[in-house]
């Protein structure tokens, strides 16, 4: 069976138990893709592989088409549906539990919920040969301190390499850091040096921070906590 995402939130199960939570609702909307005309029905059963290449070719040509990525989103959710496979590893046995109690709700039967240590899973994945089309990677803030940041450093390239390697060429990764003392151009660094060890080509689809609500002072640095890159794999 295609492994279609892989979601590794360490600690933060709660994100992805609400996202999926969110995803499809008791009384399904269609969703459509603006530039692709491309529609998504909740529920109708139906394969979406050929439309998920669809999209994902919509967003090659057009990386900031906000309502195709969302409308992938909600491909890759009905996918799971029939027959594709999504896996989240998180350490906490209660945000697993939430989110097996979320999918079970939302009739995604092929969710998989495990809670484990994901550096090791990582190296058991890439030991295994599985491959994924979409990684997210969400770990709590890895330097809470100055003093921690060469470490931080390391693990979040130890954790970025193995992610890389597990990506299907055109796969995407999302990958997050919340640690106010690693700054935006330490993780870019920290990116391209997983990318060149992994010995794959990847170009950045996007850059995220933030909400407004959290909002950054330009005078104080460790304002601007939350880094996110989406990643693409090239083939």
């Amino acid at each position: 069976m295609r492994k279609y995402i892989l979601v590794l939130l360490f600690s933060l199960g709660l994100a992805i138990a609400g996202g999926i939570g969110v995803a499809t609702r008791s009384e399904p909307q269609p969703a459509a893709a603006a530039g692709s005309g491309i529609r998504i029905t909740p529920g109708d059963g139906r394969d979406l592989s050929a439309v998920i290449d669809s999209l994902k070719e919509t967003l090659r040509r057009v990386p900031t088409d906000q309502v195709t990525w969302a409308t992938l989103a909600l491909a890759y959710v009905e996918q799971v549906r029939v027959n594709g496979d999504v896996a989240l590893y998180d350490l906490a046995e209660d945000a697993v539990a939430r989110i097996r109690e979320n999918a079970a709700r939302n009739g995604l039967g092929h969710v998989e919920a495990r809670a484990m240590n994901v550096f090791d899973e990582l190296r058991e994945l890439e030991r295994r040969g599985e491959r994924f089309d979409t990684i997210v990677l969400d770990p709590p803030a890895f330097a809470k301190n100055k003093a921690a940041v060469p470490k931080a450093l390391s693990g979040y390239k130890e954790i970025n390499l193995r992610a890389l390697k597990l990506l299907w060429p055109g796969g995407y990764l999302i990958t997050c850091s919340c640690s106010y003392n690693v700054s935006e151009a330490a993780f870019a660094e920290v990116l391209a040096s997983a990318a060149i060890d992994a010995r794959v080509d990847v170009t950045v689809v996007e850059k995220r921070m933030q909400g407004r609500d959290h909002p950054v002072l330009m005078t104080v640095p460790e304002t601007f906590y939350l880094k996110c890159f989406i990643l693409r794999r090239l083939g």
